[in-house]
């Protein structure tokens, strides 16, 4: 008589290793533009030495220097900007990113403050792409006006530093 012994154990191992391969994961490399916390840090204390005291001076206030959303409420925008973007034919989209301020302060907050928006973009298909550098570049991109803009983070009061 035959063991079942062998095709148990063979039955086993082929399971356990379709688990074991099935839950690697392909390492995502970061993308080209990303820099270290290090170098963040360097270039917002940069802000918070040579921008910050004129722009707190004029204002008579301190000012947020941060904004922060939640990684679910980015990726619903984003899901939502591709989803217009296809309705509407557009290609090549990005995400611009502009400095922004209340004219009159928001809730209990005694002063107006400082936001971001991040408002859609297109380009023409072969434009210049990824662009990376210190200096101001003109845009290849122009706003996807009949997107809606991403507004009302949290800003960081008081300033707070990296």
């Amino acid at each position: 008589m035959k063991s079942k012994t062998p095709f148990a154990v063979l039955v086993f191992a082929l399971f356990g290793s379709l688990v074991f391969f099935s839950s690697c994961e392909k390492p995502i490399d970061p993308p080209a533009q990303s820099i270290s916390f290090q170098e963040a840090q360097e270039l917002q204390h940069e802000f918070a030495r040579t921008r910050s005291p004129i722009l707190d001076s004029l204002l008579g206030f301190e000012d947020v220097r941060d904004v922060w959303f939640s990684l679910d409420t980015i990726k619903e925008y984003i899901e939502y900007v591709e989803y217009e973007a296809k309705k509407r034919g557009y290609e090549n989209m990005g995400i611009r990113i502009h400095f922004a301020a209340y004219p009159e302060p928001q809730g209990n907050d005694q002063y107006p403050y400082a936001t971001v928006l991040l408002v859609p973009t297109t380009s023409t298909p072969g434009a210049a792409g990824i662009k990376r550098g210190f200096f101001p570049m003109p845009p290849d991109d122009e706003p996807a006006d009949s997107i809606n803009s991403l507004n009302y983070g949290h800003g960081g009061k008081p300033p707070q530093d990296l």
